[in-house]
């Protein structure tokens, strides 16, 4: 996603229908969000942003709207077991014999594939293991030690 898209489809599009309250917007560390790799985990309010120079983009509309964001590691994309699984159900389509055609033989042939995910497969996810090449698969541990280290930022899971 760009912060184009962010931008205009997410914030001025549905964020901005909002009615004003004492909520907080959940975002990942995804880079459409505008967000800084210096700014602070935790609940943001603008104050660390108002100094500096150039604000741009998500970032500048957040600030100019009073938004206040939080960055939600449990929801990153890095951290998200479901990623790996939608993987699993695009490359299960992708081998089929007929890629669909219509959105009801799309939504047939995700219910398939989800329905044959091994419970290995997903048991892997979790606790990683050892393939027999060789290569390994992460764990949530090893993902979560992963972008710990990345302070927030993508780490390729």
């Amino acid at each position: 996603m760009t912060q184009d898209i962010y931008l205009n489809q997410i914030l001025r599009g549905e964020v901005a229908t909002w009615a004003p309250g004492n909520w907080i917007l959940e975002e990942d560390r995804d880079s459409g969000h505008g967000t800084y790799k210096d700014e602070l985990l935790g609940i943001q309010d603008g104050a660390s942003l108002a100094s500096r120079k150039r604000l741009n983009g998500p970032a500048r509309w957040k600030f100019d709207n009073n938004i206040r964001y939080l960055f939600n590691v449990p929801d990153s994309p890095d951290m998200s077991p479901i990623e790996t699984v939608w993987l699993w159900i695009t490359e299960k389509i992708r081998a089929s014999e007929s890629l669909p055609m219509t959105k009801k033989e799309l939504r047939d042939q995700v219910q398939d594939a989800w329905d044959s995910i091994p419970q290995e497969h997903i048991n892997e996810l979790y606790i990683g293991k050892l393939r027999s090449d060789g290569t390994r698969v992460d764990s949530i541990k090893d993902r979560w030690s992963d972008l710990r280290e990345a302070k927030g930022d993508p780490t390729g899971f």
